[in-house]
């Protein structure tokens, strides 16, 4: 599923819940404990639901999604989110993809090398590089020295 595909089926799920929100008289439901919003939301969404739920419970919330390198509010090139399609398509997604077996950053020569990219070049590498905060490059590396010794 492709990044805008997802973001525009979420936009468009949520879009319906408001709406949903907004028709029913949830004032009347109060003294119930629960809503069942799937009472009123059509089975397309409902699937929808129930597949995210059953990735959120099968893979559990590890809390890296700061890990994502695309669309991180806190990895700014020229000041904006940025996303490489060349890096998404040879599986460059989180901070851990850019370093090497020792835990530290690759370097820019061994990165082309390791994915086999053609259309980088170093400047676009160390702009993303130098844009990672520091707190979330030690976060990487607890992460990547964790999965180490798994």
């Amino acid at each position: 599923m492709s990044v805008i595909f997802s973001i525009k089926l979420i936009c468009h799920v949520t879009q319906h819940i408001r709406s949903v929100k907004k028709h029913a008289n949830f004032e009347t439901f109060s003294s119930l404990p629960t809503i069942r919003m799937d009472e009123y939301l059509p089975r397309f969404y409902k699937d929808i639901l129930l597949f995210f739920d059953e990735l959120k419970n099968q893979y559990g919330n590890k809390g890296h999604q700061d890990m994502i390198l695309y669309d991180n509010k806190e990895i700014l090139v020229e000041p904006k989110p940025f996303f490489f399609q060349e890096w998404f398509s040879k599986g460059i997604k989180m901070i851990t993809d850019l370093l090497d077996n020792q835990g530290n950053i690759l370097s820019f020569v061994d990165f082309k090398s390791k994915y086999h990219l053609r259309k980088t070049n170093f400047l676009h590498f160390y702009q993303v590089v130098s844009a990672i905060p520091h707190h979330l490059l030690v976060k990487a590396n607890d992460i990547f020295w964790k999965r180490s010794w798994e």
